[in-house]
């Protein structure tokens, strides 16, 4: 068991903000899953026919991106319908580094990182800050550590959903 990680979350990371259902959901799911193991979930871990008969709104919402270190490096591994829908630009295979505006404050990639350090949950809330139809006003994204091992977060599920202009 990791110092820094608690299986059982007493907080939610979404301080005031209410993510929606379809985070909300997959939150929940991850934390039944640490609290199951008593360690941060792998990949082998999360069953997609589970998530699909359970939530299947969740499902397209879904993407996951694998972890390299020295330097970080988070490439696309999956990337599910809903984000195709909202224009996201990333894909099956692409680094996120290479789409993320460096020099914005608390940037994707620096949340990510954090992610893989803290072995914690981050939600963020907002404008996108990766390029998105332009008709999305605000991204929902959830990223949650995964670790084959319980320990070295070697892949991150993110969940996003999305606020549409009117």
């Amino acid at each position: 068991m990791l110092s820094n990680f608690s299986p059982i979350t007493p907080e939610s990371p979404f301080g005031a903000v209410d993510p929606g259902p379809i985070i909300a959901w997959v939150f929940d799911y991850w934390c039944a899953m640490a609290d199951r193991l008593g360690r941060i979930p792998g990949r082998q871990h999360v069953d997609p026919l589970a998530i699909a008969a359970e939530n299947p709104e969740a499902l397209p919402h879904l993407w996951l991106l694998d972890v390299e270190r020295n330097p970080y490096r988070f490439r696309c591994r999956l990337v599910g319908g809903a984000l195709k829908r909202a224009g996201a630009v990333h894909r099956v295979g692409d680094y996120l580094d290479t789409l993320v505006d460096h020099s914005r404050p608390n940037n994707l990639q620096q949340r990510l990182i954090a992610v893989c350090e803290r072995h914690m949950p981050d939600f963020r809330g907002g404008p996108p800050q990766l390029p998105h139809d332009r008709y999305v006003a605000e991204v929902h994204r959830l990223s949650l550590p995964l670790a084959r091992d319980g320990t070295t977060v070697d892949m991150i599920l993110n969940v996003s959903d999305y606020v549409w202009m009117r």
